[in-house]
């Protein structure tokens, strides 16, 4: 038997890591540890980027963990070919969002499918439909604990960082149609380069740069008139990006070959880690990178670096049989663990910890992502431990 023919993926059974619930009322999909290992480390990344976006605002974390904030000032703007844009307020973390938005669309088809069979496909397009204003729902609660201002704009079309929850609702529905009526997984790639290309067009446009999350002229355009619907954010940018990305997630999960896999890793996966990259360093001369409008070159880069990182746990589990601890329990009920992550952040706002880092104390900073991360970390291992996981 080749080394190929070895390789398999295995998944764990309902039975396994659902064993607590009823067999009525487990999941019929199994559960796959390279993909929970990886999810893991997205919760991760977003749940110290909690702390590292506060204190980034006044300058006290490393500049690569500033989201951009260190280079940030008001009052430069800068011109990127024919685009006014502001001076990159752009590092690695900032991906952690559409990272996440791929994984999510890698377990789509999983778990729309197992839905399906079990319930018809009906009941699946329903359950996949109520997510959209489950999501809002959890958006309208951040948006309350933050006492960030409400609007169309953030709670129904995920517009600017406090859409998050939004975007992921509507990257979810967008990726489960796609599975569903486009079975060609090729064409259903197409169709993701389609809408990131459509949207990186309507970015560079230069009549339509009001509609940027950080336009530098907020004046409405004329053929506008007075509507304060229709308004500065008419194309919700970042959402279209996370459907495509969401799109082009269950196409990963779709190429995978499960009789060959090692084939089906070269024949797609890898290449299009590889010319993500090498389209995201062509486009980016072109299109500035964004994290609020989440940007063409955004999701170029994102998206290598998902098929990359989902590679390397591949690799992880099938050839060094090597897991990260606790990272499985953290891909396992990613949605309440970041939302956790959210409310220790409300707790240090509420508490005024952000208070005692200064530039004299700056490794305060690192004091309070452990004390953010440990206890979610905790949380995510009890409840792995107890089989208690969260999916709707």
């Amino acid at each position: 038997m080749s080394r190929d023919e070895e390789i398999k993926i295995q998944g764990m059974p309902p039975n396994e890591w659902e064993g607590r619930k009823e067999k009525a009322h487990r999941a019929r999909h199994d559960r796959y540890e390279f993909i929970d290992q990886f999810r893991g480390l997205c919760v991760l990344f977003l749940t110290f980027a909690w702390v590292t976006i506060q204190l980034g605002w006044n300058k006290l974390v490393p500049a690569i963990l500033s989201h951009g904030f260190v280079f940030y000032n008001d009052e430069i703007t800068t011109t990127w070919n024919w685009l006014q844009v502001d001076n990159y307020s752009y590092t690695w973390i900032d991906l952690g969002a559409s990272l996440f938005m791929i994984i999510v669309g890698v377990t789509v088809p999983i778990s729309f499918r197992s839905r399906a069979k079990k319930d018809g496909t009906g009941m699946a397009l329903l359950r996949l439909f109520l997510r959209y204003p489950i999501f809002i729902g959890l958006q309208l609660f951040l948006d309350a604990m933050m006492k960030a201002p409400m609007s169309y704009q953030t709670v129904l079309l995920g517009q600017g960082a406090e859409g998050f929850m939004t975007r992921l609702g509507i990257g979810t529905v967008v990726a489960g149609l796609a599975a569903w009526l486009v079975k060609h997984v090729d064409r259903r790639f197409l169709l993701a380069v389609g809408i990131m290309a459509v949207q990186g067009v309507l970015y560079i446009m230069p009549g339509l740069q009001v509609f940027h999350y950080n336009a530098v002229n907020k004046e409405p355009l004329a053929w506008m008139g007075n509507s304060k619907f229709f308004d500065y954010y008419m194309i919700p940018f970042d959402a279209i990006s996370y459907s495509a990305l969401a799109i082009a997630g269950t196409c990963f999960w779709d190429w995978l070959d499960k009789d060959n896999v090692t084939a089906s890793f070269k024949r797609r996966i890898l290449p299009v880690g590889i010319y993500s990259w090498v389209a995201c360093f062509v486009v980016c001369w072109f299109i500035p990178f964004s994290w609020m409008d989440a940007s063409v070159t955004q999701d170029l880069l994102a998206l290598g670096m998902v098929f990359f990182m989902l590679t390397l746990f591949f690799c992880m589990e099938q050839f060094f049989k090597y897991k990260i601890p606790y990272l499985s329990a953290l891909g396992k009920n990613a949605l309440i663990l970041y939302i956790i992550g959210f409310l220790g952040w409300w707790l240090y706002m509420y508490l005024g910890l952000f208070n005692f880092v200064t530039p004299e104390t700056a490794w305060l900073g690192l004091v309070l992502c452990t004390g953010l991360v440990v206890p979610v970390v905790l949380l995510a291992w009890v409840l792995d431990k107890n089989k208690i996981y969260w999916r709707f």
